[in-house]
């Protein structure tokens, strides 16, 4: 027997598909018998289903994009819901614009009261930049080199412009990048800070057995259902000393999942968790000591990247004053650690956030 609480629940679900099911069934009517002919938002004509033809559309999916599109354009409502999706991603775009605006500024001081170090800025597009239906960027990278620009700074950024591409480069249930596209940012990282050298070529693929499953199939606790194949490349770098957070100790386990593949795997214990510092030292003091500003997305890069320098310097801004127990002063970092070279590396959130806020 329900309660009364429980009865006007019922009720309401009911009214609910009720008034669902019949904004469908007069969409698909008014679809198939009084199509508008005007799409007067966007000022052209409307996609109707007339130019279906024969059989054959629908064998090359002519008439499945057609329904589609004349569906989008037809159902009561859709100009509604074209104006609302326009006008949310526009105030978007403006927010994200103006946020990479301020923090272009604090890099812009800092870039200006050290003339005596080379920065390089490295912008990192993933699937919040690009929609993939459309087509249409953000174009934040292209906004961060118009905006800045000095003589020791250098900027380049990891494009993606279109969904084969970002296939290619990211893995499907997680935020980063993978074996590829962090070898690729790596590679252009490197022409920017230098150009002389020539990128490691990685000894092997490592393939994992367990499934990975990354941080967007865990938010929505569907990890046992949407998971993928997980590989890395495999670097035979020379000897180095690693010291995260002040102790003497590995960054990454690489060599771990080489020696043995039969283990659960994530981006961070692969390559290495965000730290608020990691040292890497390659004892080779004929070269320069660099730092790297960035996300989590450095972490798949850190290691190969510091075998083409003396001491390499990388700092999570989210954990440092935690982790180290004091501030990060930018202008005492470099001092005190002999730096002359310094990117900033990161996604979207790196540049809006002001955790990442560095302070001179």
């Amino acid at each position: 027997m329900m309660n009364k609480n429980e009865q006007i629940k019922l009720w309401f679900d009911e009214i609910m598909i009720m008034f669902i099911a019949i904004l469908l069934i007069f969409g698909i009517i008014k679809t198939l018998f009084l199509p508008d002919k005007i799409n007067e938002y966007e000022k052209r004509t409307a996609n109707t289903l007339k130019d279906i033809n024969s059989i054959n559309d629908f064998l090359n999916t002519k008439a499945q994009n057609k329904i589609e599109l004349t569906f989008a354009d037809q159902i009561p409502c859709s100009i509604l819901m074209k104006k609302v999706y326009n006008h949310i991603n526009s105030k978007i775009k403006y927010y994200y614009l103006s946020e990479t605006e301020k923090k272009i500024e604090n890099f812009d001081k800092l870039i200006m009261g050290h003339p005596d170090i080379d920065f390089a800025m490295y912008y990192i597009e993933k699937d919040s930049d690009i929609d993939f239906v459309t087509n249409e960027c953000l174009n934040i990278s292209d906004f961060i080199e118009e905006k800045i620009h000095r003589d020791n700074l250098k900027t380049d950024s990891f494009k993606i412009r279109s969904f084969e591409e970002y296939k290619k480069y990211f893995y499907k249930t997680d935020l980063h990048w993978n074996y590829l596209g962090s070898y690729k940012g790596y590679c252009e990282i490197l022409k920017m800070v230098a150009p002389n050298e020539e990128p490691i070529k990685p000894k092997q693929i490592v393939k994992v057995n367990e499934p990975f499953t990354g941080i967007k199939s865990e938010y929505i606790g569907a990890g046992a259902i949407y998971n993928e194949e997980f590989k890395a490349y495999y670097f035979d770098l020379p000897q180095h000393d690693t010291y995260m957070s002040g102790k003497k100790q590995e960054y990454g386990e690489e060599k771990e999942y080489l020696e043995n593949p039969n283990r659960n795997v994530e981006y961070g214990s692969y390559y290495g968790p965000d730290s608020g510092e990691v040292i890497i030292d390659f004892n080779r003091p004929e070269k320069e000591n660099i730092l790297i500003l960035g996300d989590s997305f450095d972490n798949a890069i850190i290691k190969i990247l510091a075998s083409h320098f003396n001491k390499t310097y990388s700092v999570d801004l989210r954990h440092y004053k935690r982790e180290m127990g004091e501030e990060f002063k930018f202008g005492e970092y470099v001092k005190k650690n002999n730096i002359t070279k310094v990117i900033f590396c990161g996604n979207i959130g790196f540049y809006i956030s002001n955790k990442f806020f560095v302070e001179e």
